[in-house]
Parts: C-alpha cells; structure tokens; sequence
C-alpha cells in the first residue's frame, strides 16, 4: 500500500528507485541478528546508494508535476524499509526452520492481505466493485 500510494505522489520512477533501500535494510539486519556481516565493498558502496536515493527522492529539487514528492519520497523509503524487514523474515525463518519451504511466504502473503483489510475498513472502506477491467 505504501508503494503503489508512493507511485501516485511522487510518480513510478521514483518510488521505483526508492523502494530500492531494501537493498541497504536486509544486510544490515542480517548483518545485526544474523551475525553474517557483509563485504566491504557493499560497505563502501551503502553512502553512494543513499546519496543516489537522496537525489532521486527530491532532497535538491522534487518533480514539480508530482502530486506530493515528499510524502511519496517518504511512502517510498518506509515500503523499501518494511520490504527489507520482509525479506530478512522469510531469511531467517528458512534458517530456523528449513523444512517450511511454503510457510514463510505463506504467513507473510496472509499477514499482508489481514493489513490491507485492516488499513481499508480503516481509511474508509473496502471496494470490491471495480468491474471486469479493474479485476482483469
């Protein structure tokens, strides 16, 4: 939800390149739980990637025919942050339990359609009704 809302505030090409953090997030939480630390050549390549998101998130000028650039730039970095906590989940439930090929996904697929329900009735209700091209 944060990204498509990301998509329509700050436009596709940036969202796309600022859920991009996700790169950062997993190796750094691998990197504090897991105790596998990362090279140093990704190391010394994290502060080009935060400047190049800076750039492209608006921080020296946004699209002036985005919508909202910064709640988009903002949407756009915490779905990048919340997809790199996902994936360091389905990480470390395959290393404690390596016998659940299928649960981690699973749990996550249904965890994020109880959110996106949740989140609906709370922001004002689910729309089922969108007709053939919308379900299409």
């Amino acid at each position: 939800m944060l990204w498509a809302h990301s998509v329509l505030d700050a436009g596709l090409g940036v969202s796309t390149v600022l859920i991009s953090v996700q790169v950062i997030v997993f190796p750094a939480l691998v990197w504090a739980f897991g105790g596998s630390r990362p090279g140093w050549l990704f190391i010394g390549c994290v502060p080009i990637m935060i400047i190049g998101m800076l750039l492209t998130g608006g921080v020296f000028g946004a699209d002036e025919t985005a919508a909202n650039p910064t709640r988009g730039a903002i949407f756009g970095v915490l779905s990048g942050v919340l997809y790199g906590v996902y994936i360091f989940g389905i990480h470390h439930s395959r290393k404690v339990a390596g016998d659940f090929i299928v649960a981690p996904v699973q749990v996550g697929t249904i965890a994020a359609g109880v959110m996106t329900a949740v989140a609906g009735l709370t922001l004002g209700g689910l729309d089922f009704d969108l007709g053939w091209d919308g379900w299409g």
